[in-house]
């Protein structure tokens, strides 16, 4: 895959991402940002596949992490391929740049977060992480409260 190379994002070419990122998580700019920063600060940050059009294809981001059932983790909380050929080339980059990124932090597992409808059957989201070799194996709920509720 030659014609692919994967970056490392510094905070200041975060905002090249965004439009990718947008299409999986539907946050502002400003919010994605500020995650972004936040994702660096504590020692994860965000990689892009750019193509030889010079564009971004595909993108995650990503925290070292240590969960309950899994120890220490790369935590992925994006991850976003587009791919004209219609096949899983980006996504494929992508998946063994974490592999590499999580086996570099002693990550014994890589963990993703997805949108609930983005885990139903059938879901092509579902399938190309099923195609990679991943699981669904837990659930996460959200409830949302009330903004004059919450706690900043």
């Amino acid at each position: 895959m030659r014609d692919l190379t994967v970056q490392r994002l510094p905070y200041e070419r975060l905002g090249e991402a965004y439009t990718l990122i947008r299409t999986a998580t539907h946050v502002s700019f400003e919010r994605w940002l500020e995650f972004g920063a936040e994702l660096i600060k504590a020692g994860g940050g965000v990689i892009a596949v750019v193509a030889a059009d010079h564009y971004i294809h595909g993108v995650a981001a990503f925290r070292p992490w240590t969960h309950l059932r899994h120890d220490a983790a790369l935590e992925v909380e994006a991850m976003v391929a587009f791919d004209l050929r219609g096949n899983d080339r980006v996504k494929d980059v992508l998946y063994k740049e974490l592999e590499r990124i999580g086996r570099e932090h002693g990550c014994r597992t890589i963990c993703f977060n997805m949108a609930a409808k983005s885990a139903d059957p059938g879901s092509r989201a579902r399938a190309g992480l099923e195609r990679l070799g991943l699981k669904l194996e837990t659930a996460g709920f959200v409830r949302e409260l009330p903004g004059e509720d919450r706690l900043d």
